[in-house]
């Protein structure tokens, strides 16, 4: 059994060396996936027990189109179309890039499509045992930023951070700038408290005296 994070990786590696088989059927012609699956159940009845998580098909096509060997095609209209790109090849499937893959790397050695197909089926369970959706197989959305690195160390930064703190103290002790102005001044504490917290510090807050 795999936990949830190694299964979401190794499952659809499984699903992309079937698609590529089957693509191998069809490689001159546009294609949908049930073309593909009823092209493997040609070469082996087992197929017909698995293509049953449709989540998991799609994230197998994704590692084939990643690699560039397949192309998409949408259309308003019906299923999605795919077409086989001129570096999927039998030798990039069995002694190319296509061994990076591990279980295409494996598959070159067995070369066992009934293999394949019921290891296809032991996928299907697995993924039903994890009680996985389409969701935990969507890519993360890529951060347009990442922080800068910081030396906690320097000096230069300990001595900004204290004057920070030092502001949030006398702005949050500010009873005028409380009562005239209370939600820019709460902004105002929460930023400064903030970035005083992200350098590995925690300031206590200070409530004002009444008016």
């Amino acid at each position: 059994m795999m936990d949830k994070p190694s299964f979401i990786k190794r499952g659809p590696e499984y699903y992309a060396l079937a698609l590529a088989l089957g693509v191998m059927q069809l490689r001159n012609s546009l294609f949908t996936l049930n073309q593909l699956q009823f092209a493997l159940t040609r070469e082996d009845e087992g197929f017909r027990q698995s293509f049953n998580w449709p989540a998991l098909v799609n994230a197998g096509m994704r590692v084939l189109i990643e690699a560039d060997v397949i192309e998409m095609t949408r259309e308003d209209f019906g299923p999605h179309l795919y077409r086989c790109k001129p570096l999927l090849t039998w030798e990039w499937i069995f002694e190319g890039e296509g061994r990076k893959i591990p279980i295409f790397a494996r598959y070159a050695e067995v070369q066992n499509l009934s293999w394949l197909a019921e290891a296809l089926v032991d996928v299907d369970h697995e993924y039903s045992r994890l009680a996985l959706t389409s969701d935990d197989f969507e890519e993360p959305v890529p951060s347009l930023w990442e922080p800068l690195p910081l030396d906690r160390s320097d000096e230069n930064l300990r001595e900004v951070t204290k004057k920070v703190d030092e502001a949030v103290s006398q702005i949050a002790a500010d009873n005028g700038y409380a009562a005239n102005m209370p939600g820019e001044r709460d902004y105002v504490v929460q930023s400064l408290r903030a970035f005083s917290s992200s350098r590995g510090r925690r300031i206590q807050p200070k409530h004002p005296q009444s008016v």
